[in-house]
């Protein structure tokens, strides 16, 4: 027997992989992280999960935000397995979120035990062929096909499931060519030499939920959620039908969030309530954004405002426990928070010579510094400099000397004025600015 799974729900999947499975007649199981679904590209729409759905493949679980379960709380590991398989269950029915795999690979005993509560099987990333002899449902045992995997290394997995009667899981990740910069990508071409072997094989194609019954495995029956609290429902209500916007409900009311906190989901987007913060709805460009950051549980925790519009060129914003979301046509949705948000607040916010921000935060510079894209400029962070905005001539003579890999290192005030023009320093000197001499750098 043999089972083809493909793990996070890539928009890639869906272009590349979908139309080589309906070339073979392969079934296939997608592990899915609920809280990306939407988030296109690089995760797939409701839409096309719901065409391998309507092929009769499984749609199973793979967390709400693909976060490493044994570095959570208790708490936390409850959320991640008891809301992606609500969420998924209210998105493509009742028969969804009956599988479950581990992001990573990583399980403890204490996660295991949780992942029983609610899934009949937990794949891993542990390679080795299953047996009916000592098979442990909660450690499906795979062989991880990544971008070096070749055609005879899958014939050779093939070969020796049908001579030892046993169990093959395949677990791919993106399908297609430039799709990663890592080795969890497959090319289309290679997928679609794999998928003749497999059709080739005599062996039986299932899915895992397939395999895992035919394997004698059974369906737990998940704990009741929590009990929705009253104020949590009347809230949502309240707000729901302020903004008809959102369209219909498409499922229940959720609790069990981080904080006590509930969601409703609803056509075009979420209300989410916490006793600390009431009931506000999330929807379009500014709730993926938010997504990204990682919901409530994120650096940004729960909204505290609905959309408030009003901005220059027809700008929104929503605040956040811990920041703020802002959108524009012309710059798209993007958090700002801490530091950085201080100093853009210090600008005039989108109304100043920073204007919108054009990216969230990006980390990775020297140091353990972060930086943010704006209309008009950046905003740099690190902790011996704090977060101070370089903009027009002296970002460009600054850019000129390597940014803050250069001598000059990163900026430790943000433009002021001296005589007959603007300076600002820098950890190694200074950039100064007049109309007649145009920006000089002087080093310390």
């Amino acid at each position: 027997m043999v089972s083809v799974t493909f793990d996070d729900g890539w928009t890639s999947q869906y272009d590349n992989a979908l139309p080589i499975l309906n070339k073979y007649g392969i079934p296939a199981t997608w592990y899915i992280i609920s809280g990306s679904v939407n988030d296109a590209p690089p995760y797939m729409t409701k839409d096309q999960i719901q065409a391998f759905a309507n092929r009769g493949d499984q749609i199973a679980s793979h967390t709400v935000t693909h976060a490493d379960l044994t570095t959570l709380t208790p708490a936390q590991v409850t959320t991640e397995l008891s809301q992606s398989q609500t969420t998924l269950r209210q998105q493509f029915g009742a028969s969804a979120a009956v599988d479950f795999a581990t992001p990573y690979g990583a399980s403890n005993a204490t996660t295991t035990a949780e992942a029983k509560k609610y899934y009949a099987t937990q794949r891993n990333t542990d390679e080795g062929f299953n047996s009916r002899t000592g098979f442990d449902p909660y450690n499906l045992l795979v062989q991880n096909v990544v971008s070096t995997t070749t055609t005879e290394t899958v014939q050779g997995w093939i070969n020796e499931a049908k001579t030892n009667g046993t169990w093959l899981i395949l677990v791919y990740h993106e399908i297609g060519a430039n799709v990663g910069e890592d080795i969890y990508h497959t090319d289309t071409a290679a997928l679609d030499a794999h998928m003749a072997a497999v059709k080739n094989s005599g062996l039986a194609m299932k899915t895992v939920r397939q395999g895992a019954a035919a394997y004698g495995s059974g369906t737990p029956t998940p704990p009741a959620p929590p009990t929705t609290p009253d104020a949590a429902m009347t809230a949502i209500n309240v707000v729901a039908a302020a903004n008809p916007k959102l369209g219909a409900p498409t499922g229940s009311m959720v609790c069990g969030l981080i904080n006590g906190g509930c969601y409703r989901n609803y056509v075009a987007g979420a209300i989410l309530w916490s006793k600390a913060t009431g009931a506000h709805y999330t929807m379009g460009a500014i709730r993926q954004t938010w997504a990204g950051t990682g919901y409530e549980r994120g650096r940004l925790g729960y909204p505290i405002t609905d959309e408030i519009g009003g901005l220059i060129n027809g700008g929104v914003y929503q605040m956040y426990q811990g920041g703020a979301i802002n959108w524009s046509a012309a710059s798209g949705a993007h958090y700002t928070l801490g530091a950085i948000r201080q100093t853009w607040a210090g600008t005039g916010f989108e109304r100043g010579r920073l204007g919108y921000p054009t990216s969230n935060e990006i980390g990775g510079l020297i140091n353990g510094g972060v930086y943010q894209m704006y209309q008009g400029g950046a905003i740099n962070w690190s902790a011996a400099s704090g977060a101070h905005y370089t903009l027009g001539a002296i970002r460009q003579t600054w850019a000129g000397t390597g940014f803050e890999r250069g001598r000059l290192g990163y900026p430790v005030s943000n433009e002021y004025a001296v005589a007959g023009g603007v300076a600002q320093d820098f950890q190694g000197g200074r950039i100064s600015w007049s109309a007649g001499r145009g920006a000089v750098v002087t080093y310390k």
